[in-house]
């Protein structure tokens, strides 16, 4: 009997965030043991929302400007929505913004006709387009259309 009042005490001594071990103490989990993990399906509803924000944003927030500046490199800092255009002689170079997504990265895309993989820009009222579509292949994999100054995603 007494021996069956051990094991009830053991098994009793089970709270969370402490686990037996096999000499019959109890001992302290790691926080990470404890948080939940956050379900796939979360994630996917997290992903939806952001995707519908920046295409809400992008159809009713301003359009992007183009900013020109002179020589062949971008500046060290990129305007938050614009586009900078690097243009030397009167010659374009290339093109430059922060990835529409939010993950902060540089795009720049070359504007030479003799290179490749180049893009055409178009200003219409003030409000750039690029042809064509801007597919990034690393980092977060951004795909999209800028036209009349406004980012239409691509599915």
């Amino acid at each position: 009997m007494g021996r069956q009042r051990f094991r009830h005490h053991a098994q009793s001594d089970r709270r969370p965030g402490r686990r037996r071990t096999s000499a019959g103490d109890a001992e302290v989990r790691p926080a990470e043991e404890e948080t939940p993990m956050i379900p796939a399906t979360l994630k996917a509803w997290w992903e939806d929302l952001r995707r519908w924000y920046r295409t809400v944003r992008e159809q009713r927030g301003p359009a992007r400007k183009l900013e020109i500046i002179e020589g062949d490199m971008m500046p060290t800092t990129m305007p938050a929505r614009n586009l900078v255009l690097a243009r030397e002689d009167g010659e374009d170079w290339s093109v430059g913004m922060l990835c529409p997504c939010g993950c902060g990265d540089v795009i720049e895309l070359m504007l030479i006709k003799n290179t490749r993989p180049r893009w055409d820009l178009t200003i219409e009222d003030g409000r750039p387009s690029l042809h064509p579509s801007v597919w990034r292949a690393t980092g977060c994999r951004a795909h999209f259309w800028l036209k009349n100054g406004r980012v239409r995603w691509c599915s």
